[in-house]
């Protein structure tokens, strides 16, 4: 094989717990491509969150059914994972749904970067569906929720000094609450 699969080898296969530069795959031959499509669905179905990234990148048909199958599973990042390569694979409308629920559901007991990772998706897309569940992130007790929340509403609420001061530090600007409230209102994300 060629010097491009060996790197792709190496940044999905050879270093576990790292995440993987996705740029490797666009020197991919057409051939190499299909095969690395394979090795990185079996790797999803396992549970590999950069294999998922992957196969988003490849822009792979071929993973939606597998992809799906992770959306509806067990565990909150492969589910955020697998509906964010969803929607950018052919901007599924249950996978939108996904994302938009599991911003808005917290665990009780432990932290949930699966809740970042959805709000950072989310935050990409132009999307009346994406930006209410930021609408309602936007006073998330996590700040990193309540940071891309705010970037993916901002041209809505604006990019005020104000706005950013809420964000950082809501319980001391709580009187800017309710002027993002009505913000969000008049843009019919309330």
């Amino acid at each position: 094989m060629s010097p491009a699969w060996e790197r792709f080898l190496d940044e999905f296969f050879r270093r576990p717990g790292e995440r993987p530069d996705l740029r490797v795959l666009d020197a991919l031959d057409p051939y190499e491509r299909e095969h690395a499509i394979d090795l990185l669905i079996e790797a999803a179905t396992r549970g590999d969150a950069g294999a998922i990234d992957g196969l988003a990148q490849l822009r792979a048909e071929r993973a939606i059914g597998p992809l799906q199958s992770l959306m509806r599973g067990r565990d909150a990042a492969l589910r955020v994972s697998a509906a964010a390569a969803l929607w950018w694979l052919f901007q599924d409308p249950d996978a939108l749904a996904t994302l938009s629920h599991e911003l808005s559901t917290r665990p009780l007991l432990r932290s949930a970067p699966h809740r970042v990772h959805a709000a950072a998706v989310l935050s990409r897309i132009d999307n009346d569906t994406a930006r209410r569940a930021l609408a309602r992130a936007i006073h998330d007790a996590e700040y990193q929720v309540r940071y891309h929340a705010y970037e993916g509403l901002a041209g809505v609420i604006g990019r005020t000094r104000e706005n950013w001061n809420y964000v950082n530090k809501p319980e001391i600007h709580h009187h800017v609450r309710a002027r993002i409230d009505a913000k969000l209102r008049r843009a019919g994300l309330a």
